[in-house]
């Protein structure tokens, strides 16, 4: 019968479950269950299951900023080692440039106007340029003609070059007695302006920067003009950065082409004299050889690396050595490129 079940012997008269229902018993047993051992009801298990969900994703997401943070550490890192890398190879260059200025032979031995080296040494390859400080103005023995034709042949203002030539004579001098257009402490106090003027000499070029009057961009515009170590009033022109030389020479390319084409001569070949004519107030001098700036810019595949510029000067040194530190600084610079002149001069050396 439809009713019960056949056990062999009979009818067993107990009705047969149906498949679903006894599906749902299932369910409902697990529910039960559900309920007995975690303590929820059965709709709180998917409110669990979003919350459990939802943490996974937070996370997940932590785990990323901290790979990406970690990532940008270890890129830091990276980049402070280069740059302390770059320094010490920058570094090596000067060294390198200060036993080339004192070379035995006159044909090897650099010179001191400016133009490009390169230097190949065991852990990368370093340009260096040389320029003498006797081709910039000393802001300390310049006089006060010299001074103001300068200023006025660069910023084209004769009133403004008229103030900053007496605003920079008061700064190094040793009263307090103030020029026609000068300024003292009191006109610094008045203006706000600090560092204060120290009525002495100045100590490094970047000392102009303080004077009053002098902005960041008049400062910028200046600053590969001057120097303190040449002792000198006036320029050698023949050590003169190119620039300083179109700045003096105002216009008149063929005197400041001649001295350029001076710089193309192999090193230790003689130099004709020429027959240079001074602008009107600006002196030139002979003057070299006693303290030189040095710049080192590591050669690299990066947008940026690193350098060092330096002033040295002979003698001065405890250990007896041919120069002697006066200024050292890092600097961090666009890709240098290289260029065709150095490798067609085959200025290239190497480390013995």
């Amino acid at each position: 019968m439809d009713g019960g079940i056949d056990t062999g012997g009979g009818i067993d008269p107990r009705p047969r479950a149906r498949p679903g229902a006894l599906a749902g018993d299932r369910h409902c047993a697990a529910d039960r269950a559900a309920w007995v051992i975690f303590g929820m009801r059965p709709r709180q298990q998917g409110i669990a299951l979003m919350m459990v969900l939802w943490v996974l994703s937070v996370l997940t997401i932590m785990a990323g900023g901290f790979a990406v943070s970690t990532r940008r550490a270890l890129d830091q890192s990276q980049s402070a080692l280069s740059v302390s890398e770059g320094l010490a190879l920058a570094d090596g260059g000067i060294a390198y440039a200060m036993y080339m200025l004192t070379h035995p032979d006159a044909r090897q031995r650099w010179e001191g106007d400016g133009r490009p080296y390169l230097v190949r040494l065991p852990s990368g390859e370093v340009r260096v340029r040389i320029s003498d400080e006797s081709g910039r103005l000393d802001l300390n023995s310049i006089q006060e003609g010299t001074l103001r034709a300068f200023l006025t042949r660069v910023l084209g203002d004769q009133e403004l070059a008229g103030r900053l030539t007496d605003a920079i004579l008061d700064w190094r001098d040793q009263d307090s007695v103030r020029r026609l257009h000068g300024a003292e402490i009191e006109d610094y106090r008045s203006s706000g302006r600090t560092p204060l003027p120290q009525n002495r000499p100045f100590i490094a070029p970047e000392e102009l920067s303080g004077v009053l009057g002098v902005t960041p961009q008049i400062a910028a515009r200046l600053a590969p003009f001057f120097t303190v170590w040449s002792g000198q009033d006036g320029i050698n022109p023949y050590k003169a950065p190119e620039e300083l030389l179109r700045a003096v020479f105002a216009g008149d390319e063929n005197q400041v082409a001649q001295i350029l084409k001076l710089r193309t001569l192999p090193p230790g070949e003689q130099r004709p004299q020429l027959n240079l004519v001074p602008p009107a107030d600006i002196k030139f001098n002979q003057a070299q050889d006693n303290a030189f700036r040095v710049s080192a810019e590591v050669i690299s595949e990066g947008e940026q690396t690193a350098g060092v510029e330096a002033v040295i000067r002979r003698g001065g040194s405890r250990t007896g050595a041919p120069f002697a530190f006066a200024a050292w600084r890092p600097v961090v610079v666009a890709r240098p490129p290289l260029d065709d002149a150095v490798r067609g001069q085959q200025q290239r050396r190497r480390l013995p």
